[in-house]
């Protein structure tokens, strides 16, 4: 049965997970071991919290944490009151995370204390302040890829750039304007009605399942209008955020102004159950779930709106591909604030009675200890991971035999990997894929039993429901073997970018076509490849890098007259930024590389920190002003 169809909304996937998985192990945590039916109750007891703290359905609730048992709850519990999650990327600055809070007008946030020993609270509360974007309190980017920090995370489905996005446009788009101090989605694209019936035309299939779908959701988003700010004159617990009237620590402590979050579980504890109960029944499969925000090629922000069952069809289809089964053990490296950890990972195992056992920082031994302590059996992760746990001088000591599924993607995958993770793991499953945040992370995928050079070479082929064509200028579909721009339409598909009507109408056309901007080609059997993008963006380590966010970070730096990023080669993460940077006139030679790479790195996340920068006279431009990325890519590898 179709997921959507079967648990309906999230928090009803919770209740039918608790039951019928009851006494199976559905977390480990150190030395906290819960079951189902206790992972129910816990999720329940943080709903009920959630009602009392006043969320109200289609609140936006933002979560800045890294995998664990309490991100788990604390989601999954703000889901079941009817709020749509907005996870936030625990490599963000405390700036970048206020102008997430503040574009969803975020009514709740959980954040963690103390990660990697630094403060994201002393962050957050900086940042709001407006101390600066990268000085004291601030989040380090850790190194991406396999190392110490947060580990890199290709999206559920991922050909060579997961996640990757279409043109934004530019920022927020007009829309509803403010009203009592909140403002609803306003329809998520424009010309609804002739997508819908459009849709309904070409795929009969599944217009059932988006039929309307746009209306719903920006009348869940916009059940909220009229809410007022936090009490106290407007002021909440962080300054310039008046609408967002709780932060939540997943710690012991918190400061006066914030809770702790068993004093936040405890306020919720008179809640009675059938309130509860209530709230979750109440959300209808066509409700927004979560909110993705991705980077765009412009620098500001976009955030996907995806449905709840979007979320639930399209992972029941990825746990089946998988091959993922009941008692399976799962070690979810990828961060939990991406679809491939939260989705991929949490709701898949919810589906299918496994165990989630949740790593906050990948380190390559601590992973190989994990998975013979815990006989794990899947560990999706993006090529970098598993080539770093190959590779591992101390592989040996660990008995890796229990492992079975391994999903992975992010990059162009080694036919050398492939074959090393099959023959000297034994590892019976290894599939690669392809997606992004705009089509609920899953676009097309490898089945179990494809030779290794489709494994390697391919994304594979369209996941059930979907069509993907790789298209010419005109739009039309091009024949097999010819590159095109790949174009996805299917059930997955957003319904648009959180208030941003413009850069909807540019990603999904009249047709119901979402363009990707990425280049591939199709072969003869449907196997997509992904071999270029459309854009400049690159990715270090599985992350995406967009080049216009970073140049706009760079251009604040008071001896940096202008600046232009691209991607260069590089052994370990794939791609890196290299900027090419002119100086301000007087700045001379005070302003080094050095020195401006060391400010980055108090600006922004770390993978989106140039590694090397050269310093020019002047930009390359063509008659119409616009930079000549291509020459300088050019000059760039010249210099290797």
């Amino acid at each position: 049965m179709r997921g959507d169809l079967e648990f309906v909304s999230i928090p009803r996937l919770v209740r039918m997970a608790a039951e019928r998985y009851a006494a199976r192990e559905a977390v480990v945590e150190g030395r906290t071991r819960i079951t189902y039916r206790q992972l129910g109750e816990r999720v329940g007891r943080a709903t009920a919290a959630c009602v009392a703290a006043g969320v109200e359905t289609g609140d936006r609730v933002a979560i800045w944490a890294p995998n664990s048992l309490d991100w788990i709850v604390a989601a999954l519990g703000a889901v079941g009151a009817g709020a749509v999650l907005v996870p936030v990327n625990t490599r963000f600055k405390g700036a970048e995370t206020v102008q997430v809070l503040e574009r969803t007008r975020a009514r709740l946030l959980f954040v963690t204390g103390t990660f990697l020993g630094t403060s994201y609270v002393a962050a957050l509360r900086g940042a709001a302040r407006g101390e600066g974007h990268g000085v004291d309190g601030t989040v380090p980017g850790p190194g991406p890829g396999p190392g110490p920090g947060p580990a890199p995370s290709p999206g559920p489905g991922s050909g060579p750039r997961p996640g990757h996005r279409p043109d934004p446009g530019p920022g927020p788009g007009p829309g509803s304007g403010p009203r009592s101090g909140h403002r609803p989605v306003p329809g998520p694209r424009p010309r609804t009605g002739g997508v819908a019936a459009a849709r309904a035309a070409a795929t009969g299939e599944w217009a059932d399942a988006t039929a309307g779908r746009a209306d719903v959701t920006g009348e869940w988003l916009g059940a909220t209008a009229g809410r007022s700010a936090a009490p106290g004159g407007g002021r909440g617990p962080l300054p310039g955020l008046p609408l967002l009237r709780d932060v939540v620590v997943l710690a012991d402590d918190a400061p006066a102004d914030f809770r702790t979050w068993k004093e936040f579980l405890a306020a919720g504890d008179g809640v009675p159950a059938r309130t509860v109960r209530a709230r979750a029944d109440a959300i209808p499969s066509a409700a927004p779930s979560d909110i993705l925000f991705t980077s765009g090629t412009t620098g500001e922000p976009k955030g996907a709106v995806i449905t709840h069952g979007q979320t639930l069809r399209t992972f029941a289809v990825w746990s089946e591909l998988a091959g993922l089964r009941e008692g399976d053990r799962y070690l979810i490296v990828n961060p939990f604030f991406h679809t491939f950890g939260y989705k991929a990972g949490v709701i898949a195992c919810l589906m299918r009675g496994a165990t989630m056992v949740p790593q906050p920082v990948f380190a390559a031994e601590t992973v190989l200890a994990r998975i013979a302590a815990e006989r794990i059996t899947v560990l999706p992760g993006p090529p970098t991971l598993h080539q770093s746990l190959l590779d591992h001088p101390d592989r040996a000591a660990y008995d890796l035999s229990s492992l079975r599924v391994v999903v992975t993607g992010a990059a162009m995958v080694p036919r050398r990997l492939i074959d090393r993770l099959r023959g000297e793991l034994g590892i019976a499953t290894v599939l690669t894929a392809y997606g992004m945040s705009e089509a609920t992370g899953v676009v097309t995928m490898c089945r179990r039993g494809d030779p290794p050079e489709v494994v390697a070479g391919t994304s594979g082929r369209a996941i059930p429901g979907t069509e993907v064509k790789v298209a010419g200028p005109d739009g039309r579909a091009r024949a097999a073997g010819v590159p095109g721009e790949i174009m996805v339409r299917g059930p997955q598909v957003m319904s648009g970018y959180f208030e941003d009507p413009s850069a909807t109408a540019r990603a999904l056309d009249a047709e119901g076509w979402l363009h990707t901007g990425d280049v591939g080609v199709l072969d003869a059997r449907g196997n997509l490849r992904v071999t270029d993008r459309l854009k400049d963006m690159f990715v270090v380590g599985g992350f995406n890098a967009y080049p216009a966010e970073i140049e706009r970070v760079l251009a604040r730096h008071p001896g940096i007259a202008e600046v232009a990023v691209v991607g260069v080669p590089d052994g370990r993460l794939g791609e890196v930024g290299k900027a090419f940077a002119v100086r301000r006139a007087g700045a001379g030679d005070a302003v080094t590389a050095d020195g401006l790479i060391a400010w980055a790195r108090r600006e922004m996340a770390n993978y989106k920190v140039p590694r090397e920068v050269e310093f020019v006279r002047e930009l390359p431009r063509n008659a119409s002003g616009k930079v000549l990325k291509g020459l300088l890519r050019r000059r760039a590898e010249q210099a290797e």
